[in-house]
């Protein structure tokens, strides 16, 4: 019972916070074009279905399957930078559409030639 009043301190303390006082991290990013915007989506869009083939390719090559992230982490970087309101800057504009363009490329990479 002495160290009721010391564990209930920490829990008082969290309580008092408020959500208000709480500034987002990263900041909110830039407002993108809407034409970029499209563009962006549409490739993330077309990424999206090409590393579901491969997906599906890997499932019997395994060479497929052990490069997909590759290819994969191309996707997230644009998706996820448009999704979630974090391209802080013009400039990183053009970086997702290279990220997909390369995402695309290393895709193509990995399609066996028949």
């Amino acid at each position: 019972m002495k160290f009721l009043p010391a564990l209930l301190l920490p829990i008082a303390f969290a309580a008092s916070l408020r959500a208000e006082d709480v500034r987002p991290i990263p900041p909110p990013g830039i407002e993108i074009p809407a034409a970029d915007r499209a563009e962006i989506e549409a490739g993330v869009k077309k990424l999206g279905e090409e590393i579901a083939k491969l997906n599906e390719l890997g499932k019997s090559n395994p060479l497929v399957a052990s490069e997909l992230p590759n290819v994969e982490i191309f996707h997230k970087s644009a998706d996820w930078a448009v999704r979630y309101g974090e391209i802080l800057d013009a400039k990183q504009i053009a970086t997702a559409k290279t990220h997909i363009a390369q995402g695309l490329e290393r895709a193509g990479v990995l399609v066996p030639q028949t």
